[in-house]
């Protein structure tokens, strides 16, 4: 039988003097140090194409492989083809049963004359990955795959698993903890059941959309499955596909009207998802009607088409756009709750519009390019990818089982500072589940930050203010633990919106705003300072006062004491410029002047007076820019501010710094870590932001107030 003949590629002009050195440099690897230029296309070029895309195959990937990540009009201004290795020489060296003679190229395709994108994994750098590359489709293992429009290729997201399970010890890893009153979803028929132990079960994690007020407070039947969103469907199907009968989903497996067992299953939701085998990440689409891209479905929705092109004897496809591309544009990653969902998984299946992604605690792998070879270290991993959409993945928590630490919660707390909940009341307990898993304790989110004996380990964050946790007090360790974990600050980027339901002294007070801890790594080097004796005694509110909404809320500070007598813009911001208008946030930050506080407490000092003394100076990093007056925002003059925010608001006279830890290295002492508070009672105060004083001279008196 006679093989038939391929027809010869239909090729541009330019493109066919190119093709022949890119066929040769995909065909015949070698080690290729930098990104090496193979053609640059003109904007007339691309032009004359999208005028008649039939005349050239090579610009047609080309140029889908840039609009699939940047839209229809990315090569607008023309393109670059660049040859790169796909595992750099690190990787190469890493590489298990990988010969590091062997070399592996793709073509990056770059907008205009830019050079590849570098995505920084770890201390790797992975090159032109951002965008997708083009790869040739062949027999070898190592070859790209042309995905399939409707279906997800079942056979390989089968072997990742069994891969994953049999050879991956830090997968097996999962928590011991009993679960109680746990239901799923009986995919077969299509009923609620009582989990029994032992039983196997995948859990779903996806964005339920702005349907989810009529589902709160309804009691799912369990005839209700047979019309449920399209993304619950779709998920039953995939879980029968995988081999399992049982499939978890908060929206059917919590009874929302009963606040019994709402509030335990959300105490337990770090057991739930990782005792799960597998969790499904819905990663496309924007709520529950979406479906999952691939499962292949009626409802289901089809994939993104994946550039691809026949060249003659050459079959080329797109590796299609890295799966931190699609987290940075996916609304899933945005959401509160499923931070600690994918957190605390220890697989997971994430669906988006053109292919399927797995990852796990110790690899991560697509579909489009599912067998590049495996790394002995540096892999890729669950925790690393969702965390490097959000900066640099090197500071990721990299823990996946286990207690987390000091340093590691807190990266977890500024990560998960940066979502967005529909109902804010539900910020403490969509993290309840990561708060679970740290030996350090906690109150209303905010962690006791120094070493601590193991007797103090076991206090949790509370769930329900009616509940207080018993908690040590009056020891030394103690205080300066929770007095670090009352330091943060919130981003000045952001426009902060204080939501009442939590105490001001609680990171989780904020939202529309990212919250940093700019001591979390100062605080293992400091001590307090010997002349400086920062609070002698702290305690939480366990008895009811008269305003029973301050229940449970309210932490009693008796320490240093100075007032606030003067807030004004710093030099470098000019008065008629826009904070906006700033990238830099220090140049944002409003001077303010402290001066001792004697007994009987003097009214504010006159500025003009010769006789005020020389105030200690310090940056307010405030909450939120709606507590300093408007006309200070908008950039008037340093009077002009000032007299307005007296006119309005009586002045700053009931604005205090109260002296939280003196701070000393190596037996020299520079400084006084301060809360920035505003007197809202007798003996009652809020929080309105932090400050460093260099001077603790300034500190000559005490009061005893209950921060709320």
């Amino acid at each position: 039988m006679t093989k038939s003949k391929r027809s010869p590629p239909k090729l541009c002009l330019q493109c066919r003097g190119t093709f022949t050195r890119l066929k040769q440099t995909l065909l015949e690897p070698r080690q290729i140090a930098v990104p090496e230029k193979i053609a640059t296309h003109r904007r007339a070029q691309v032009q004359a194409h999208r005028e008649d895309s039939t005349q050239c195959d090579l610009c047609s990937i080309a140029i889908a492989v840039l609009d699939t990540a940047h839209g229809s009009e990315a090569a607008s201004g023309g393109y670059t083809l660049w040859a790169i290795n796909l595992l750099n020489e690190d990787e190469r060296e890493r590489a298990i049963g990988f010969s590091q003679e062997k070399f592996i190229v793709a073509i990056s395709v770059t907008k205009g004359a830019e050079r590849p994108t570098t995505i920084k994994v770890g201390a790797t750098p992975r090159i032109g990955r951002k965008d997708g590359l083009i790869y040739n489709v062949g027999t070898s293992s190592l070859s790209a795959r042309v995905v399939d429009k409707r279906r997800f290729h079942l056979e390989t997201v089968t072997s990742w698993i069994e891969l994953c399970m049999g050879e991956h010890t830090c997968c097996r890893v999962k928590t011991t903890r009993n679960m109680t009153r746990l239901k799923v979803i009986d995919c077969y028929s299509k009923q609620v059941v009582k989990h029994q132990t032992g039983q196997k079960y995948i859990t779903l994690s996806y964005v339920w959309g702005k349907n989810q007020e009529s589902q709160l407070n309804h009691m799912v039947a369990n005839d209700a499955l047979e019309e449920c969103p399209n993304t619950i469907a779709d998920a039953i199907e995939v879980t029968k596909m995988l081999g399992y009968r049982f499939l978890w989903v908060d929206r059917y497996c919590i009874n929302q009207s009963d606040l019994l067992e709402r509030f335990s299953q959300i105490d337990q939701m770090d057991a739930i998802y990782e005792n799960a085998d597998l969790t499904i990440v819905a990663g496309a689409g924007k709520d529950d009607r979406y479906g999952l891209p691939g499962t292949g479905t009626a409802r289901s929705p089809n994939r993104t088409p994946q550039p691809s092109a026949q060249l003659g004897d050459l079959m080329l496809a797109s590796t299609l756009p890295d799966i931190v591309w699609h987290l940075k544009s996916s609304k899933w990653a945005t959401r509160g709750w499923t931070y600690q969902e994918a957190m605390l998984s220890r697989r997971c299946l994430v669906f988006f519009p053109d292919q399927v992604w797995f990852l796990c605690r110790k690899f991560c792998r697509s579909e489009a390019l599912p067998s590049i070879p495996l790394l002995a270290s540096g892999e890729r991993n669950l925790l690393s990818v969702f965390h490097n959409f959000f900066g640099d993945s090197t500071q990721a928590p990299h823990r996946g089982s286990g207690a987390y630490s000091t340093e590691e919660l807190i990266l977890h707390i500024e990560m998960y500072s940066t979502r967005h909940l529909t109902y804010t009341l539900d910020a403490l307990n969509a993290f309840k589940g990561i708060l679970n898993r740290s030996s350090i304790p906690q109150f209303w989110g905010v962690p006791m930050l120094a070493t601590l004996k193991p007797v103090y380990a076991t206090c949790s964050a509370i769930q329900d203010v009616l509940e207080l946790p018993d908690l040590p007090q009056s020891t030394s360790r103690f205080n300066l633990g929770l007095l670090w974990g009352l330091l943060w600050d919130a981003s000045e980027r952001d426009e902060a919106v204080r939501e009442p339901a939590f105490p001001t002294w609680s990171w989780l007070s904020l939202s529309n705003t990212s919250i940093e801890y700019r001591h979390r790594k100062l605080w293992q080097q400091v001590t307090l300072a010997p002349s400086f004796n920062a609070l002698s005694c702290i305690d939480f509110q366990a008895k009811a006062p008269t305003d029973d909404s301050s229940y449970g809320r309210g932490v009693t500070l008796e320490g240093n004491i100075a007032r606030v007598t003067k807030l004004e813009q710093i030099d470098i911001l000019p008065p008629s410029t826009p904070y906006v208008a700033f990238k830099d946030p220090d140049a944002m930050l409003p001077t303010i002047y402290v001066e001792p506080l004697h007994s009987p407490a003097p009214s504010l000092v006159n500025e003009k007076s010769e006789q005020m003394p020389t105030p200690v100076m310090g940056q307010l990093r405030y909450d939120s820019r709606a507590l300093l007056p408007k006309s200070f925002r908008e950039g008037l003059s340093t009077a002009e501010a000032h007299a307005n925010h007296e006119e309005r608001n009586g002045g700053i006279s009931s604005w205090y710094v109260l002296g939280l830890i003196g701070l000393s290295r190596q037996g020299t002492e520079f400084g006084v870590e301060c809360l920035v508070v505003e007197k809202t009672g007798k003996d009652t105060c809020k929080r309105i932001g932090t400050t460093t004083l260099i001077d603790e001279s300034v500190f000559r008196r005490k009061e005893r107030l209950v921060l709320l």
